[in-house]
């Protein structure tokens, strides 16, 4: 696989902080030993140690990983992440894949710099929520820096007998914003389309549906678009009622529209045939299931480039963040391979998932959480640059 991953105008920076050793000239020190009281007094890990497993449905597949004790807070600009170009047919379609790339991320970002507005415009985007080492929450305030924490980074390689197939830079725990226009993504990313009725109500608005007419209060043999125009009409009653479903990669046109893409896909949506369920109160709960990227009168496949921040983490109710997401990594193998979704779990069949051969990036819990008018609208970038280059950063 010629130019398998390149990184291209790299401004990539990662500040390392490194305690200063002052030696003194004709210093010395002398080593005493400490007797077991001493000892027990002090506790610790070692900086790096390795592990290695066996893949517990396949015996012939193993794992050597090398861990790093460390946490990260990092912000950091990368012109351009390019991995895997390569010539590569469709596993669906049979074609040759239009994308040149596993990975096309342009001005991809970590972390952020702090703007209460955007939070204001883009509500599905988490506030940080961040404790100082004495357990005090940070407050951001604007022009602050929203780091990107990383946890317990780690380097893995897999080996088929004796052979590398695979290996992947991970990290135990992540938690902040990943920004980037998304040209191509080989890989996974949990996404989420929640809202409420009252939510669905604008969507179908901004679609065009405007209820039932004043002759036929419940739309009654209304045509083949009732139900939007009902859902118009009478869902305030229940407008603060949730409604959601799940959504994945997926090819939007063509003859595999609404079906799912495994390699350099463009586009997010609602599979065909997934089901959604609306509890519509005194109508009964009333079921759907998507068909060919439209449910409920509402395209529901999106290009990635729509959504230029991703959240990786766990957040409250509220939408603010509570904590960092296990799984984050991204690898390159030369067949399809399983690996560990959480690497501090156990080494059970239910621990591990499928990644497909080339380069692949696993964006795990929260990584895209939209309702039904921000999926239509998308998701603006949050600022990662001080000064405004006309790049859209600032």
């Amino acid at each position: 696989m010629p130019g398998f991953w390149s990184l291209n105008k790299n401004k990539f920076a990662v500040s390392v902080l490194l305690s200063n050793v002052l030696v003194g000239v004709n210093a010395f020190a002398e080593l005493k030993p400490i007797d077991d009281r001493e000892m027990s007094d002090i506790t610790g890990q070692a900086f790096f140690s390795i592990d290695k497993t066996v893949n517990p449905s396949d015996s012939n597949i193993s794992y050597t990983r090398l861990n790093m004790g460390m946490d990260i807070d990092i912000q950091s600009n990368i012109d351009k992440l390019e991995l895997g170009r390569y010539a590569r047919i469709d596993n669906e379609t049979g074609q040759q894949e239009s994308q040149a790339a596993d990975i096309i991320i342009e001005n991809m970002s970590l972390g952020y710099i702090y703007d209460e507005q955007y939070h204001i415009d883009n509500p599905n985007v988490p506030k940080p929520k961040h404790y100082d080492d004495n357990g005090q929450l940070i407050t951001y305030k604007d022009g602050d820096i929203v780091p990107f924490k990383i946890e317990d980074p780690f380097i893995e390689f897999a080996f088929e007998g004796d052979k590398i197939i695979g290996s992947r830079i991970g990290f135990g725990k992540a938690q902040g914003l990943l920004s980037g226009d998304i040209q191509s993504l080989t890989g996974n990313v949990d996404i989420d389309i929640k809202g409420t009725v009252g939510n669905l109500q604008q969507a179908l608005r901004q679609n065009g549906y405007s209820g039932c007419p004043w002759y036929n209060t419940f739309c009654l043999g209304y045509g083949d678009d009732q139900m939007p125009n009902v859902i118009v009409e009478h869902g305030g009653l229940l407008s603060g009622n949730k409604v959601g479903t799940s959504a994945n990669l997926i090819h939007h046109g063509g003859s595999h529209n609404g079906q799912r893409d495994t390699a350099r896909a463009t586009s997010v949506g609602i599979l065909n045939g997934s089901p959604f369920n609306l509890d519509f109160g005194w109508l009964g709960s009333i079921n759907f299931t998507a068909d060919q990227c439209a449910l409920l009168g509402i395209s529901v496949c999106f290009p990635l480039q729509n959504f230029n921040s991703l959240h990786i983490g766990k957040k409250d109710e509220q939408g603010n963040t509570i904590g960092a997401a296990d799984g984050l990594f991204l690898s390159f193998q030369t067949q399809d391979l399983e690996w560990m979704k959480n690497v501090q779990g156990s080494n059970t069949a239910s621990n591990y998932m499928n990644a497909v051969q080339g380069a692949f990036f696993n964006v795990p819990s929260g990584g895209l959480q939209v309702d039904f008018v921000s999926s239509l609208n998308g998701i603006n970038r949050a600022k990662t640059e001080y000064i405004d280059r006309g790049q859209g950063l600032f």
